[in-house]
């Protein structure tokens, strides 16, 4: 605008915003003005863009600018308002240097007074006054605008470390979001749901006494096949009963419910970590590997923060599952740059297990109990004392022929003969080891080793390796995505084809929307 020339040929330093508090404003006006369009045209895709294009910006987000949209896009008497703002006249602003006061073209109040400041005063035209006008979206009173405000000054309370602000926030939220019965307004009731368990955890509280609630939400959800409501539901249960132990609770809640097929990827990570570590503590190693497997394999794979802490936590879940199915982890998964320092006791149990040592296993354990404990890996740590004596058995029989209980017993660290033949009989019972054990001689005899090939297994092999690749081509098409249109614009050939209307969009703006789509899927 020219007002705007003028204003910075006058004060070009003095007067100029900071960049960070632009950027944001900028962000809050796209995010809104995309929501009121995807509740209008009913395009729930958009409002998972508006998710994804949130996270960068509401880092930076002042409790001032956002104090000056709620006050600009709610209405007068909803309570939330008076909540949401003063819980933010109470917040300290971030420590950037305090703007100018914003002109009016930030974002307009609701007089006409304030609305008339960009006509002419600094020598703009009416024509440049109603194009700033035009940048503005109208003021639509809308739940998804007052859910979506009240989500950022929560989570502006919970950066600022205002944790009592921030549930108070989400108690709040929750009953407005009961009343409501809009498919525009679930993912972002989704959310809510999340951060009330978040802060809730993040104050030293159980999830315990929101268990009823989330199980009631849950079944509304099923009722309204609201999908996104019921996997993050879903995923808060089953947090909540792992956190107080209740293996038997979360494995019929998993039996009992079925996961939605179209929900969002960071949710079906979250569902398979836990129903990996429900399986593996049932003593189900060969489905909670592969539980864990696809979400470490669906979880965002670059080297940065992405995702980091669940990368972390599913990686070691599936080091101690894999040996518990007694394989050994790549190397590879312990050299990762982001994990290499958190990884480093479950390398030293690898290579325990692997070397069959059992007094380094035992020592290994001893020296990071209480890392295993807050891992919640400790448990199931303490099974693989059988395989540490399997593996070590399993060299022995390789490396003899023919070989003395006593001796066995001496190798594998065990009180004696006695115990070394019950081992044995037991490795051979499992099929661990294909021997011979002489009760009255007191040996063990290793039988000839046959040929692999000879046997059924590399076909078993070759089996997994194409079934995994055919379930990852089944997983990639089914993720594809194709744009919302009747028709491509062009007309039939007898004549009768529609014609093209304003709705229908080019190819290349359909393409330019697919590619949006798929990007930041996490």
């Amino acid at each position: 605008m020219a007002a705007d020339d003028s204003m910075e040929t006058d004060a070009p330093a003095a007067t100029e915003e900071p960049k960070s508090s632009i950027t944001t404003l900028d962000g809050l006006k796209k995010n809104v003005t995309l929501l009121q369009t995807a509740v209008q045209t009913s395009q729930l895709r958009l409002i998972n863009r508006i998710l994804r294009n949130n996270t960068p910006f509401r880092r930076n987000l002042r409790p001032s600018i956002l104090s000056e949209a709620i006050s600009y896009y709610l209405p007068q008497d909803e309570p939330l308002k008076a909540l949401g703002l003063a819980i933010l006249a109470d917040l300290p602003d971030d420590p950037l240097p305090p703007p100018p006061p914003p002109p009016a073209s930030s974002l307009p109040s609701t007089s006409s007074s304030t609305m008339e400041v960009d006509k002419d005063e600094k020598g703009g035209s009416p024509s440049q006054a109603s194009a700033g006008k035009k940048a503005f979206p109208a003021p639509l009173f809308l739940p998804e605008t007052t859910t979506y405000l009240l989500l950022l000054v929560l989570t502006t309370a919970m950066r600022l470390h205002r944790l009592e602000q921030a549930h108070s926030v989400a108690t709040a939220l929750l009953p407005y979001l009961r009343k409501q019965n809009r498919r525009t307004l679930d993912a972002l009731a989704a959310k809510g749901y999340f951060y009330l368990a978040l802060t809730q955890e993040r104050r030293s509280q159980s999830l315990a006494p929101l268990r009823p609630l989330f199980v009631a939400l849950h079944r509304t959800a099923c009722l309204h096949h609201d999908e996104m409501g019921q996997a993050t539901l879903l995923n808060l249960l089953l947090r909540s009963l792992l956190a107080d132990n209740l293996i038997e609770q979360a494995g019929n809640l998993i039996a009992r419910t079925s996961f939605p097929e179209h929900a969002s990827n960071n949710q079906l990570c979250r569902y398979l970590y836990y129903v990996g570590r429900v399986r593996a503590t049932q003593l189900d190693y060969t489905d909670a590997f592969s539980k864990l497997n696809q979400a470490v394999r669906k979880a965002p794979a670059d080297e940065g923060r992405a995702a980091l802490g669940f990368r972390r936590e599913v990686t070691k879940l599936l080091v101690i599952v894999q040996l518990l199915l007694g394989d050994i982890p790549e190397r590879a998964t312990f050299d990762q740059p982001a994990l290499r320092r958190s990884l480093q006791p479950y390398l030293a149990l690898t290579t325990a297990v692997r070397l069959g040592d059992l007094l380094e296993f035992e020592k290994t354990v001893t020296a990071h109990a209480a890392m295993f404990k807050k891992d919640k890996t400790h448990t199931l740590i303490l099974r693989l004392g059988h395989n540490v004596i399997k593996t070590g058995l399993r060299k022995i029989s390789l490396s003899y022929s023919r070989i003395s209980l006593a001796e066995i017993a001496g190798k594998l660290h065990l009180d004696g003969p006695a115990s070394a033949e019950f081992v044995c009989a037991k490795a051979i019972n499992d099929g661990v080891i294909d021997a011979v054990l002489d009760h009255e001689a007191g040996y063990l005899q290793s039988r000839d080793v046959n040929d692999i090939y000879s046997t059924t297994e590399p076909q078993q092999a070759f089996h997994k390796r194409i079934t995994f690749c055919l379930d990852v081509h089944n997983e990639a098409v089914k993720s594809l995505r194709y744009p919302d249109v009747p028709t491509y614009g062009a007309k039939r050939g007898d004549g009768q084809g529609e014609e093209k209307g304003e709705e229908e969009k080019t190819e290349e703006e359909l393409v330019q929307e697919l590619e949006e789509d798929m990007e930041d899927e996490f």
